[in-house]
């Protein structure tokens, strides 16, 4: 850390002094060698679990990311600042966050950016009690992962199943694990269809405790 320390330190007087002399190109190399530091220190604070120190990295990663003109990496940068304000329960500040990386991934025709956001903000409001705003959030999130892939579509049945799941509506959470389970089979990864079975057989046998075997 004291290296990234010392090239902050000089980059950020370089930016400032390229900035009092107006010399613009040299603003914007600084913004990107400082960015790159900025994203490099807010991921090492992340592993060491100092929440509140990387979303001030990331908050400093926003601000290079606009000097540079680095619209995706600002984008990103928010979206993992939004992840680190639900890990703290500030759902509020999360939403936020998650909700302008969402604006930034549609105007961009980016699909997968917005699966990311949804799924994000869909956990948010479900913690926040808010069950119709998630289950529309993943239903919304099937809808761009159509323009992804088959894996991005299939981790879409599964949250939507575990979620239906957690409601206890067991019926609608077996649809969207078959359906899940349905879309592993053509992708052929063996991961994907574990946790498929897992989950089938979970509800299967909520559904046998409840309603008894003759049920099913």
């Amino acid at each position: 850390m004291h290296n990234s320390t010392k090239a902050i330190e000089n980059y950020e007087e370089c930016l400032q002094l390229a900035r009092t002399i107006k010399y613009d190109k040299r603003v914007v190399q600084a913004a990107k060698e400082l960015l790159e530091i900025y994203w490099h220190c807010a991921e090492r604070s992340r592993a060491l679990q100092d929440i509140t120190g990387s979303i001030e990295y990331f908050e400093k990663a926003i601000m290079m990311a606009e000097a540079c003109g680095n619209e995706s990496m600002g984008a990103e940068a928010k979206y993992n600042i939004g992840m680190l304000y639900a890990k703290l329960r500030n759902l509020e500040k999360s939403l936020d966050y998650q909700t302008k990386y969402l604006e930034y991934s549609s105007q961009a025709g980016n699909k997968a950016g917005e699966c990311k956001a949804r799924a994000s903000m869909a956990e948010a409001f479900e913690v926040c009690g808010d069950v119709l705003t998630a289950v529309s959030h993943l239903e919304l999130y099937l809808e761009a992962a159509e323009d992804v892939d088959l894996t991005t579509q299939a981790r879409g049945h599964c949250l939507l199943g575990l979620l239906y799941q957690r409601q206890h509506e067991r019926d609608m959470a077996f649809d969207q694990f078959q359906r899940y389970f349905a879309l592993a089979r053509i992708i052929k990864e063996p991961d994907l269809l574990d946790v498929a079975r897992v989950n089938i057989g979970i509800v299967k046998d909520v559904h046998e405790l409840y309603f008894g075997a003759s049920a099913g």
